[in-house]
């Protein structure tokens, strides 16, 4: 009996023990938890003002730029990103899949450097909205003057305003079209080539596009915007007839 008696006191001191240290690892694991910091918004298509879905918004933490995790914008154009540490952030939304809009850094710039930072700590909820735009575009058709149909193969080259500074090339596709993204907002002059030499007749009283900087559509000859041109063998001036 003696022995039992003894055993008891030791049982429950290792019961109380137990208990305790148990008590303990429940314990640490919420006095370590991260902050519950959200970070969320919504991403409008600037030109429509209309929710923009299925964008690639990015969150990137300072310093380092290091890309901390990636959302997809739902149908209602809402994104967002929970349980982030406290900290200083910066938002990046892209459009991956299709290219309609510009990639944009918030707020409203194209660089990284120049992008706002987005600053959370003590589980606060950061509500940041973005709009994005959709790129500029030059874009039209080159179509045979006495047939109207289109005609491919036909080199287009875009100037910038003022200096005459070549932009880019373009060679019309099998149905006349033809499309320089985001040239930026300026004054542009083109100058159409046939580079076998066949329709240089035609492509001299051809008018040429002056766009500025928007997205412009040249499908026939009364949707052009008209102005003075270059031969496009020579550098003869020359007036649309």
């Amino acid at each position: 009996m003696a022995v039992r008696v003894r055993w008891r006191p030791v049982a429950a001191a290792l019961v109380a023990a137990i208990a305790v240290v148990a008590t303990g690892l429940v314990a640490v694991p919420s006095a370590h938890a991260l902050p519950n910091n959200t970070i969320t918004g919504t991403v409008t298509d600037g030109d429509n003002d209309v929710p923009a879905a299925g964008l690639e918004v990015r969150l990137y933490r300072e310093p380092g730029r290091v890309v901390v995790a990636n959302r997809t914008t739902a149908a209602d154009g809402t994104y967002a990103f929970a349980r982030h540490a406290d900290g200083s952030y910066r938002l990046r939304v892209a459009d991956p899949v299709s290219g309609a809009f510009r990639t944009e850094f918030f707020a409203d710039t194209y660089a990284y450097a120049q992008a706002s930072p987005v600053d959370v700590a003590g589980g606060a909820t950061v509500v940041r909205d973005m709009t994005v735009a959709r790129p500029n575009a030059v874009r039209g058709t080159v179509t045979d003057e006495d047939t109207g149909l289109p005609v491919a193969g036909i080199e287009v080259r875009l100037y910038r305003e003022p200096g005459r500074v070549v932009v880019g090339n373009r060679t019309t596709a099998a149905d006349g079209t033809y499309q320089f993204d985001q040239p930026g907002p300026s004054s542009y002059r083109m100058r159409l080539r046939d580079p076998n030499g066949a329709r240089h007749r035609a492509l001299r009283r051809r008018r040429l596009l002056q766009p500025g900087g928007a997205d412009h559509r040249g499908t026939g000859p009364d949707r052009d915007r008209r102005s003075p041109g270059r031969c496009p063998d020579t550098d003869q001036r020359h007036r649309d007839r």
